[in-house]
């Protein structure tokens, strides 16, 4: 169960920018679509900076990699709901993107050491099943967010603020 919980929860951040990265650079003023689909392209960059970066930051305790996810998952949210255009929100679209680099490989090594080797595919077909159920919740969770900051950007620096949080606690626990 702790499995699929961290999952879900981590998905939640995780797909704020997979669903909504358009959307947050449209509301920052990047225009068109064309232009938004330029920008998120570059923004997405940073998932691969994010999986280099797991490949080379894997020996680290879990709970260091789920604080440094948190960190750059928080920072670029934070970054993006406060930008005053896309420009700037930019840089930190791209430091959110890392955040999303880590979180797969992270999360997938991390669940498969909670199996023994006979109940991993079922684990993991769990695993699935709680980390893509993320890409439901999440835009929910930012509607709700939505509800008490009053906008959609708001939100995602809402969401920056409690991921920030969660490195913080995650930190001060190991």
């Amino acid at each position: 169960m702790l499995v699929g919980a961290v999952t879900i929860g981590i998905s939640i951040l995780f797909f704020v920018q997979a669903v909504q990265l358009g959307r947050i650079f449209g509301e920052l003023g990047a225009g068109s679509p064309a232009r938004i689909s330029q920008v998120v392209t570059v923004a997405s960059l940073g998932v691969i900076v994010g999986g280099i970066t797991y490949r080379k930051a894997s020996s680290l305790p879990i709970g260091y990699l789920f604080a440094l996810i948190f960190l750059t998952l928080g920072i670029g949210y934070a970054g993006l709901a406060w930008a005053p255009d896309y420009k700037v929100g930019l840089p930190f679209g791209f430091i959110a993107q890392i955040g999303n680099g880590l979180t797969v490989p992270t999360l997938i090594a991390w669940a498969l050491s909670k199996y023994d080797f006979e109940h991993r595919g079922r684990g993991m077909g769990f695993w699935a099943s709680c980390f893509f159920g993320g890409s439901f919740i999440s835009p929910l969770v930012v509607t709700l967010f939505s509800k008490f900051t009053g906008t959609f950007l708001a939100a995602v620096g809402a969401l920056g603020a409690v991921a920030l949080a969660l490195a913080a606690i995650t930190l001060a626990l190991n």
